[in-house]
């Protein structure tokens, strides 16, 4: 059976994994990485840089949706009451 972790790591693990996959795959393209011609210096290690950059835009994308998902998720008016509600 399967145990949930108490302190929110699994959503991290999903994102290293998602990430580390991208990686993975686009630093084995064969051929000429799209990159090349913007390359300067080394260019035998250009489908690697290539595949690194699209790894951290994707969690720079990640970034956003959760800036996004948090500020449409937490109320606005924290802290202010209504006066027709009693005190806690």
């Amino acid at each position: 059976m399967l145990q949930r972790s108490q302190n929110g790591e699994d959503g991290a693990a999903f994102g290293v994994a998602i990430s580390a996959a991208i990686f993975t795959g686009l630093s084995h393209l064969q051929g000429i990485g799209p990159i090349a011609d913007l390359a300067m210096g080394r260019t035998d290690n250009v489908n690697v840089l290539f595949a690194a950059g699209v790894a951290l835009l994707f969690n720079v994308l990640m970034v956003v949706v959760a800036i996004a998902a948090i500020a449409v998720a937490v109320p606005q008016a924290i802290g202010h009451r209504s006066e027709n509600q009693a005190p806690t």
